[in-house]
């Protein structure tokens, strides 16, 4: 596995999707396509696991539900 460099999003408006391009030490380019059904999935993997690895007390994320509400909100208006 390589080690990248440098990484770039892009949103691309005529296929809607997202593009990351990374480009690895050996100045390959490696990308990735994104829709937007695989963005809404890997958003709310990515703060599952950021709120399990959370090192802060488990009673202040779930004390904090308006917060919770709010981005699941903002990821199936999405």
């Amino acid at each position: 596995m390589s080690s990248l460099k440098r990484i770039t999003i892009e949103y691309n408006e005529q296929e809607d999707r997202i593009r990351l391009a990374g480009i690895t030490q050996s100045n390959k380019t490696v990308t990735l396509w994104f829709t937007m059904r695989l963005m809404s999935r890997l958003i709310i993997h990515c703060l599952s696991l950021l709120e399990k690895n959370s090192l802060e007390p488990k009673n202040i994320l779930t004390e904090n539900q308006g917060s919770k509400e709010n981005i699941q909100n903002f990821v199936q208006k999405s």
